[in-house]
């Protein structure tokens, strides 16, 4: 994790470092470190497509790993808040 904390202070101004970081975490099972990373990712991402996945990745670590079912479910609604169609 050091040699990726070193790249995310290079790159975390676009949010990939701190997204790719999250999910590292999550798969390890640390959901607060997870929720920390994939949090800050959001306000640095604009693709609507990494938006959505991050969004997926939060919502399964709040359900999976914090065990809070209501936040998870407040992230999966928010892929789908305002639209009429999803996907291409």
């Amino acid at each position: 994790m050091l040699n990726l904390e070193m790249k995310i202070s290079k790159v975390g101004r676009f949010g990939n470092g701190y997204r790719l970081r999250g999910r590292a975490w999550y798969v390890l099972k640390e959901g607060a470190k997870a929720e920390a990373d994939l949090s800050k990712s959001l306000a640095l991402i604009s693709d609507p497509r990494v938006r959505d996945s991050t969004l997926s990745t939060i919502g399964m670590n709040r359900e999976n790993n914090l065990n809070d079912d209501q936040a998870a479910l407040e992230a999966y609604q928010s892929i789908v808040e305002g639209r009429e169609r999803i996907g291409s």
